[in-house]
C-alpha cells in the first residue's frame, strides 16, 4: 500500500514536470505569433548628407521570388488640411497639417529622379496622414506605385538644442514593407547637419505599425548628443535597383528634449 501512494506522488511529479517543459516550449512560438510574424533584419550605421552613401552589405544573392504578401494602399482623396502648428517645447508630428513646415526639410540626397518624403493618407497609425518617401519633390508619385530603385530620400528636423538636457529620445511608429536585406529605413541623429548616426531595419513589418526609438544620450555610433546647441534628427530610405515593395511610413512621432 505504502509502495502504491508513493508510485502515485512520484507520477504526478513527473505530469507537472511535463507540462512545465511544455509550456517553457511554447513560449517562442506565441513571441512569435504576437509579433505578427514580422520579418525583419536591423542594424546601425552612419549616412553622410550630400555625399553617395553605401547600403549595408547585401544578405546573400537574391532569389527572384517574393515570398512576402503584398499589401497594396487604397487611393484615398486628399482631405483639407490645417495650418501649420505652434512648435511647442516637445516636438510633435502627425503630418496632419502642411507640410514640410519650416521646422523640417525634405530632399533628394543622391541625384537621379528627384524624389523625397512627403504626407501622405494612404496608411496611418493615428488621424488621416503619414510621411511616405517617394511623394515629394518634382519627380514624386503616389505610394500605390511602390518606392523607384536607387533611391536616397531624406527628412531631417531641426536644429534644436540639447544643451543643459538630461534626456532626449526620439519616439515614433513606422510601417515597413521593403525588400528584405536590401532596402532600407534608417533613422538617425546628428551635431552637424552632415553625418547622421542611424539604425537601420528593413523586411516587412506583418501589416502592423511598429516603435522605433533613438536615445540621443546613447546614439550608437557617436554616443551622447546631449549639451549640443544645435542636434538634429532624420529619417532617411534608401533602395538598391530593384523596387515592387510599398515602403515605409512613419507617424506619431515625438522628439522629447528635457
Amino acid at each position: 500500500m505504502q509502495f502504491r501512494e508513493k508510485r502515485k506522488v512520484n507520477t504526478r511529479k513527473w505530469i507537472k514536470l511535463i507540462l512545465v517543459v511544455l509550456v517553457i516550449a511554447s513560449l517562442p512560438v506565441a513571441i512569435a505569433a504576437a509579433a505578427g510574424n514580422a520579418h525583419v533584419t536591423r542594424g546601425t550605421g552612419m549616412l553622410v548628407r550630400g555625399q553617395a552613401n553605401t547600403a549595408p552589405a547585401p544578405l546573400g544573392p537574391k532569389s527572384g521570388v517574393d515570398i512576402l504578401p503584398r499589401q497594396n494602399p487604397l487611393q484615398l482623396p486628399e482631405p483639407n488640411k490645417g495650418p501649420i502648428p505652434n512648435m511647442p517645447v516637445t516636438w510633435k508630428e502627425g503630418w496632419e497639417y502642411a507640410w514640410p513646415n519650416a521646422t523640417w526639410a525634405t530632399f533628394d540626397n543622391n541625384g537621379g529622379w528627384d524624389m523625397c518624403w512627403d504626407d501622405v493618407p494612404q496608411r496611418h497609425k493615428k488621424g488621416g496622414w503619414s510621411a511616405w518617401p517617394g511623394d515629394g519633390c518634382p519627380d514624386g508619385w503616389s505610394p500605390a506605385n511602390g518606392y523607384d530603385y536607387n533611391m536616397e530620400s531624406w527628412m531631417t528636423l531641426g536644429p534644436v538644442s540639447t544643451s543643459g538636457a538630461k534626456k532626449g529620445t526620439l519616439t515614433f511608429y513606422y510601417w515597413l514593407d521593403t525588400e528584405y536585406g536590401y532596402d532600407w529605413f534608417w533613422w538617425c541623429a546628428s551635431v552637424d547637419g552632415s553625418q547622421y548616426y542611424c539604425k537601420y531595419i528593413s523586411g516587412y513589418s506583418a501589416n502592423k505599425w511598429l516603435k522605433g526609438t533613438l536615445d540621443l544620450k546613447n546614439v550608437p555610433g557617436y554616443g551622447n548628443m546631449l549639451g549640443y546647441p544645435q542636434v538634429w534628427v532624420g529619417f532617411i530610405f534608401t533602395s538598391d535597383d530593384s523596387f515592387n515593395y510599398e515602403g515605409v511610413y512613419v507617424d506619431e512621432m515625438t522628439l522629447a528634449i528635457k
